[in-house]
């Protein structure tokens, strides 16, 4: 009955995100989703927006597994009335400020509304 239990239990374990949830209740299964959660919080703690169905904002993808993290500017200069080079400049501030790498994209289709983030462990 015991090791029933523990299978049973240890089941439960495995359908949890290793690292709990991001806001929105984002899954963060490994330690490449927990630092792109860490990216969006030092953004979004810098007071900076998160791109949602309402409003533009910054988007963070995680990349390759090794590579940097993609952090772009979900924005139109137009609509949003932005200026791109200061929004990025911002994002580049707020992410230098936790001691992280920050480049602009090296892509093959070079973008200045993606900056590549390297993320010290932690």
């Amino acid at each position: 009955m015991r090791d029933l239990l523990n299978r049973l239990l240890g089941g439960l374990d495995h359908d949890r995100p290793r690292y709990g949830y991001g806001r929105g209740r984002r899954p963060l299964w490994d330690e490449r989703n927990r630092d792109a959660e860490r990216i969006r919080r030092a953004l979004r703690k810098a007071g900076l927006k998160e791109f949602s169905d309402r409003h533009g904002g910054f988007v963070v993808e995680n990349g390759e597994e090794s590579g940097p993290f993609s952090v772009a500017a979900a924005l139109s200069p137009v609509l949003d009335q932005v200026d791109i080079a200061v929004v990025m400049a911002d994002y580049t501030r707020a992410l230098t400020a936790h001691g992280w790498r920050v480049g602009p994209d090296t892509g093959p289709d070079f973008q200045e509304q993606i900056l590549e983030v390297w993320i010290t462990p932690g």
